[in-house]
């Protein structure tokens, strides 16, 4: 997870992807979660995909990442103007 942090000030968003894959596949870290649902929601490095983001947020909320509900919010808004 910390890798995909330095990955990500480096504005390298395919190593900060692929780092967050592995954190989620070996340790199950909730913030890990949560920055996936971001990479998703919001496109960054990859295509948008609602679905997969909406995935990632809820696992990190069954993990106890609260923060996940402003960014479930802003999926929810973002779909609404579809």
């Amino acid at each position: 997870f910390i890798m995909h942090c330095y990955a990500y000030k480096q504005n390298d968003n395919q190593a900060s992807l692929n780092y967050l894959k592995v954190a989620i596949e070996t340790d199950s870290i909730a913030l890990a979660y949560l920055r996936l649902g971001i990479v998703y929601g919001y496109g960054l490095g990859v295509d948008v995909k609602w679905s997969h983001a909406m995935d990632c947020y809820k696992r990190a909320e069954q993990l106890g990442c609260n923060e996940v509900y402003r960014y479930i919010g802003g999926v929810m808004t973002s779909l609404s103007r579809i």
